[in-house]
């Protein structure tokens, strides 16, 4: 037993609890399909993870005056989303997509601005992202 598996155990009970169903997408790079001519990529390829997530809203915590110190933009619309760090064999990256509503062929999704892991020792507690429309 690691020693804040406790922790992890208790945000991934209160995501599940109060946040909502969500998708996580991964890109990956896909292979060079010639080597000749490295520009010519195929598509990349997708991994949906289906995530519990709690979207709020920056005005409602308080932060939007903290975040302006630290040099990071909020524009209007922006919504700081936590997940849980359990399941996740790494944090979300800056390419990813998360999705509200089921990552339906009609759903832009949240472009990633910004992601803050909290992880003690290496043990992923939970991830905090900045998501914009």
């Amino acid at each position: 037993m690691a020693q804040y598996d406790k922790s992890i155990a208790l945000a991934t009970r209160l995501i599940a609890k109060f946040g909502a169903p969500a998708v996580l997408r991964r890109f990956t790079d896909a292979a060079l399909a010639d080597p000749d001519k490295p520009w010519r990529r195929s598509k990349p390829s997708d991994n949906d993870i289906p995530v519990s997530a709690v979207f709020l809203n920056f005005g409602d915590m308080g932060r939007a005056g903290e975040q302006y110190m630290s040099g990071t933009d909020i524009q209007t619309g922006d919504k700081l989303v936590i997940i849980p760090g359990e399941g996740l064999s790494e944090a979300p990256r800056l390419r990813d997509r998360l999705y509200r509503d089921g990552a339906g062929p009609d759903d832009e999704g949240w472009a990633i601005v910004q992601v803050q892991t909290l992880d003690p020792n290496g043990q992923q507690v939970l991830h905090q992202l900045q998501v914009r429309h």
